[in-house]
């Protein structure tokens, strides 16, 4: 790893863990890190306050403290000069965390045979909450956790799906950036519209008695419809409508524009009205698609029907016929029941992956094919 390398991945690990700090906040002390990790080394937590070894005539440094997977690292980079200590895991006793008020707590340290403490103080509660735990997990034998995502690369792959979608980086921007928090972490944007959407007449949906229509974006992700609205002074609205919850999308097209009408199964119903003509069939076709296996999980839901199973096993539909007739698992092709059962594993395995169904969807319908 070169130390161009090694100095952009501990930046990424940095905003990943306090993206409140931004670059400049402790810089000295982010810069001293690439001296000192080592090229395989995770970042896990990040704590700034004051910190010190309660040694005779030690005094408090304002720095940070760095947990990573194998050590404690607490760092001073100020004006006048550097500090360091370490401290491996291994050599922790005990971690304990005391409240300093309203707005800081403390943490102190311990180490065997009553050694000096580490004692780190003035410290955000959040932050000294997430070191506590870390430690305290790591004490206990509890395997490492998955490290945060660097958010500018989350950003940045949510940013590619828009564009993919079809969706322009300057229009509907505010829209665009209020995914970055929306969005789950296994979530993704599939195909989007631009237009006027509101709740149907007949029904006020999410958005409250209010009937006008928001200006805004219309977001098919491989889970959920997402309704987005920046509005205007910071009165962001956002609605959604997961597939299990839709009856029918329908569209009609006019000379220049488009509008999709989307019914819900005794739920909200929307209206989405000025859609780009080029945008709406794209869109229309991805939710037809996640829908033709939401309804197989809702008027009978196979958990329900998992349940009853013993009681009335001659009254089950087979997996095939829950399925709609446009992503049915065909099983009259096969005569060995082997190969078509491998056949129908193989189908499921596809929609998961394809994000169709979810991993609990996706165990469900497992279960009910092999009989369990």
């Amino acid at each position: 790893m070169t130390s161009q390398q090694k100095s952009d991945q501990i930046d990424a690990q940095w905003r990943a863990q306090a993206p409140q700090w931004g670059r400049n906040k402790h810089k000295n002390e982010r810069e001293m890190l690439y001296g000192i990790l080592e090229d395989d080394e995770t970042i896990y937590c990040l704590t700034g306050g004051w910190w010190k070894h309660d040694v005779k005539n030690a005094t408090a440094k304002d720095g940070i403290a760095v947990a990573t997977d194998r050590r404690i690292l607490f760092l001073y980079g100020g004006r006048f000069g550097k500090a360091i200590l370490e401290l491996a895991h291994t050599d922790i006793e005990s971690v304990n965390r005391h409240a300093e008020g309203s707005l800081a707590d403390k943490v102190i340290i311990s180490v065997p045979l009553n050694g000096p403490d580490y004692k780190i103080e003035h410290i955000d509660k959040g932050e000294a909450k997430l070191l506590t735990d870390f430690l305290q997990a790591r004490l206990a034998g509890t395997s490492l956790p998955e490290p945060l995502e660097d958010p500018s690369e989350r950003q940045a792959d949510i940013d590619g799906q828009w564009v993919a979608a079809g969706g322009d980086m300057k229009r509907n921007q505010g829209e665009r950036e209020m995914l970055y928090d929306i969005l789950e972490r296994e979530e993704r944007v599939e195909s989007l519209i631009e237009g006027l959407f509101g709740p149907d007449l007949t029904n006020a949906g999410n958005f409250g008695q209010n009937k006008s229509l928001h200006s805004g974006v219309v977001v098919a992700t491989n889970r959920r419809i997402l309704f987005v609205d920046k509005g205007v002074l910071g009165s962001k609205e956002v609605a959604e409508m997961p597939y299990l919850s839709i009856e029918t999308v329908s569209y009609s097209e006019g000379m220049s524009f488009a509008g999709v009408k989307i019914t819900g199964r005794g739920t909200a119903s929307y209206q989405i009205q000025n859609v780009h003509k080029g945008m709406v069939r794209p869109f229309v076709n991805r939710v037809r698609e996640h829908m033709t296996v939401a309804p197989s999980m809702q008027q009978s839901p196979l958990l329900a029907q998992h349940e009853t199973q013993e009681e009335a096993p001659n009254s089950q539909p087979t997996l095939a016929e829950q399925l709609p007739s446009a992503d049915r698992i065909t099983t009259s092709a096969y005569d060995d029941p082997n190969e078509k059962l491998i056949s129908q594993l193989e189908r499921l395995s596809n929609m998961l992956d394809q994000g169709i169904l979810t991993p609990e969807e996706f165990s469900v319908l497992k279960k009910k094919l092999l009989g369990l």
